[in-house]
């Protein structure tokens, strides 16, 4: 998870937005160091991006010695920011002993399953996979990761392979964050222990062993990028049909309610007629 050190402590960053000042609406209080009362806020992006932006405009902030004059910051791992007179922040976007650790994770964000990344992990449709997905376009051994001295590299092998939208043509580091998507599945590396247990076993056996010997059928890099469109508007027709469906259900409330108000008045109007016309003939 990603957080902010200061001088020690350490504070994690979301689901929510993190605000660091002097005052008391600030999530974490520095008094006394010439910080603003809303100093600075980390703010998350539905894209999973992090921005540093200044709570004030009066807020002295710079980021890796570049000031930033009221500017909003993408934030990356490893960035340092002052705030006011001698404030010193590290953004970080794994935990200290996840960067000491050799671990990494993939993980298959539709169906949820994660994988253990060992030294050297394939991904395809070969039974002995580390990543096995029996889709018909993924290849046998569609792609690689190793760890290497720099840290996780990602080789294509056999298959179309984007990284964060582009495809993959040589060895490319990963960093934390990174998605891969491979024939139809999404997996997102990270150095974090992920807090689902259920971790997906690799070994052969568990698996239909005619889907590894199927015929490939490579899906190319247009197609792949189609594919990709026709989730976002499928994603984005289920947003827009729960949003009508809602509006809908609101118009029937409101209508329940105003012909309820309406027949009551109606009521009234009438119990006040009759009580003023209803008299007794004079004898």
């Amino acid at each position: 998870m990603p957080y902010i050190e200061i001088e020690g402590q350490s504070r994690p960053v979301g689901p929510g937005v993190l605000t660091i000042g002097s005052g008391t609406e600030a999530g974490w209080r520095i008094t006394g160091r010439g910080l603003a009362p809303l100093h600075l806020m980390v703010v998350p992006e539905l894209n999973g991006r992090l921005n540093a932006v200044p709570g004030s405009g009066d807020a002295d902030i710079s980021v890796n010695g570049e000031a930033l004059d009221g500017r909003s910051h993408t934030l990356a791992d490893g960035d340092v920011l002052r705030l006011g007179h001698d404030v010193s922040a590290t953004f970080r976007l794994v935990s200290r002993r996840a960067r000491d650790s050799r671990e990494a994770f993939l993980r298959d964000t539709l169906r949820g399953r994660v994988y253990r990344v060992a030294n050297r992990s394939e991904i395809g449709r070969d039974l002995r996979s580390t990543v096995l997905l029996q889709e018909p376009d993924v290849s046998r051994t569609h792609a690689e990761i190793v760890e290497e001295s720099e840290g996780f590299v990602l080789h294509p092998r056999g298959g179309v392979t984007l990284l964060n939208g582009h495809r993959v043509t040589e060895p490319a580091p990963l960093h934390e964050g990174d998605e891969l998507v491979v024939g139809r599945t999404h997996l997102r590396f990270s150095r974090e222990v992920p807090r689902s247990t259920l971790v997906a076993p690799g070994a052969a056996g568990r698996h239909d062993s005619r889907a590894a010997r199927m015929r490939t059928t490579f899906m190319g890099t247009v197609a792949l990028r189609e594919h990709e469109q026709r989730m976002t508007r499928r994603k984005l027709g289920r947003a827009v049909a729960i949003v009508a469906i809602a509006l809908a259900v609101a118009a029937g409330l409101v209508a329940t309610i105003g012909a309820g108000t309406q027949s009551a008045g109606a009521a009234g109007r009438s119990a006040v007629f009759n009580g003023s016309g209803d008299r007794p003939a004079p004898r």
